[in-house]
């Protein structure tokens, strides 16, 4: 039976770590910039007579409403980042499963994505070659060395395909 919601929250952690880490990453770039422009701006703004421990009991006072908020909403940010990333990385690592299956001789399934996954047009090529390659590949090969695709059957095989191979 076909299911709706993934199981995992990681599908393929390498990429998936990488896009959160790079999130954060830019992240903290943009937190550390604003931090930065805050501090070196508003002490040129503000009276030059005052000392800086002032102004900085003054920013804590200031920004905290501010910084608090982006700090505590990082996880639920990450968090969403993450279920967004399965919607490419799910259908991603079920191609490769499905392709390393034709790959090594055994039998693949059609891919059935599921609703707001990207590369449904992926899975509707991905099926169109299966069902060519599939049955070609269980039918006894005429000579040995004999290719799955012939000549013959190319013309039959959608663009997509010939040009992956």
């Amino acid at each position: 039976m076909f299911r709706s919601q993934r199981k995992r929250m990681y599908v393929d952690r390498q990429v998936q770590r990488a896009l959160v880490l790079h999130l954060l990453r830019l992240w903290l770039i943009y937190l550390g910039a604003a931090f930065a422009f805050l501090i070196v701006l508003q002490p040129l703004l503000s009276d030059p007579g005052e000392p800086l421990t002032a102004y900085w009991q003054q920013a804590w006072g200031r920004y905290l409403p501010v910084v608090a908020p982006l700090v505590l909403l990082m996880p639920v940010f990450l968090s969403d980042y993450v279920k967004v990333t399965n919607r490419f990385a799910g259908p991603m690592l079920r191609f490769r499963r499905e392709l390393k299956a034709l790959a090594e001789g055994r039998p693949a399934q059609a891919i059935r994505l599921r609703k707001g996954d990207f590369w449904h047009d992926v899975s509707d090529d991905f099926n169109r070659v299966l069902a060519i390659v599939q049955p070609a590949q269980s039918a006894p090969a005429s000579s040995p060395g004999a290719s799955v695709v012939t000549g013959a059957d190319e013309a039959s095989v959608p663009e997509a395909a010939q040009t992956c191979a």
